[in-house]
């Protein structure tokens, strides 16, 4: 039997700057986001996330971080 591959959540504090009646959210470097524009997303408990707006970018983060990416099928 395969072992799942180990795959930890990252977490970074980032700050809020309130400006003009918005937020601006920033990001820590190591936190990379491809492109201009982001799609902010919050779930019924609350989480926040932050994933770029573009499909192409978005398949390709998928497919870089994948951690599933190392599992081969079994037949």
């Amino acid at each position: 039997m395969m072992e799942a591959p180990r795959w930890r959540a990252v977490e970074r504090r980032g700050q809020i700057i309130r400006s003009d009646g918005s937020r601006i959210v920033i990001i820590p470097d190591n936190f990379f986001l491809k492109g201009e524009q982001i799609i902010i997303r919050r779930e019924k408990d609350g989480a926040i996330t932050i994933y770029p707006a573009k499909a192409d970018v978005r398949k390709a983060m998928f497919e870089r971080f994948d951690p599933f990416s190392d599992w081969e099928m079994e037949e």
